[in-house]
C-alpha cells in the first residue's frame, strides 16, 4: 500500500530502520481507530496535531452517525422480531410507515 517504505535486504532478509517500526506502531493505532488506508496515507505525509484533531473530529462524526444507524436498525430488529404481521414483506411495510 506505500505505507513503508520497502526495507534493504541483507543476507536475504529485511532489514527495518528504526522509524518504520515507529511509523508501523502508528499505522496500526490508526487501523484500530477505524482509519482506512487512504487516510493513514495522508495522516502520514503530515503528522501535525492540528491536522490530527481534524481527521479525528471527522472520524467521530462517522462513529456517531454508525451508532445512530445501528441504534435505529436494533429498534427495528426488536419491533419486528415480536409483531402480528403475517410475513416479513408486511413487517417491512408497517416499520416504513411507522417510522420506525
Amino acid at each position: 500500500e506505500g505505507l513503508l517504505e520497502p526495507a534493504r535486504r541483507v543476507g536475504g532478509h529485511r532489514r527495518y530502520e528504526e522509524d518504520a517500526v515507529d511509523r508501523l506502531v502508528m499505522i496500526q493505532f490508526c487501523r484500530r481507530l477505524g482509519f482506512t488506508l487512504a487516510e493513514i496515507r495522508d495522516l502520514l505525509a503530515d503528522t501535525d496535531k492540528r491536522r490530527w484533531r481534524r481527521f479525528v473530529d471527522a472520524k467521530l462524526e462517522e462513529i456517531d452517525q454508525a451508532i445512530a444507524e445501528a441504534r435505529t436498525m436494533r429498534a427495528i430488529l426488536r419491533v419486528s422480531r415480536d409483531c402480528d404481521c403475517v410475513d416479513v414483506s408486511e413487517c417491512a411495510r408497517r416499520c416504513s410507515t411507522d417510522g420506525v
